[in-house]
């Protein structure tokens, strides 16, 4: 019965660990489509040398994304996109004015 009851529970907090994945992943893929259609407007070249840096208010002020208040609340400043050997490298910089940031 132990052992019953504590496969219960660890499944049920595997799906609670999964589900608030799941969200970050979300807003990481959208994020990525906004900055894959901002840089082929755009006509920005990537290179494996040079970094290029896209910001969450370049964003929404040329409406690739709709509302930043999701950003703004998992404190997402900005996205450096480079080129890879095959896809290109997304790294998302989260910076909040507080300092307390949980990753």
């Amino acid at each position: 019965m132990i052992i019953w009851g504590s496969l219960v529970v660890m499944i049920c907090g595997m799906l609670v660990i999964l589900g608030l994945n799941l969200e970050d992943n979300k807003i990481e893929r959208e994020l990525r489509s906004a900055v894959n259609h901002y840089i082929e407007d755009n006509n920005i070249k990537l290179s494996m040398a040079n970094a290029t840096i896209v910001y969450i208010n370049e964003l929404v002020e040329d409406e690739y994304i709709k509302d930043s208040k999701k950003y703004d609340e998992n404190c997402i400043q900005s996205v450096v996109v480079s080129k890879g050997l095959i896809l290109n490298d997304y790294t998302i910089n989260k910076e909040c004015k507080n300092e307390e940031v949980n990753e």
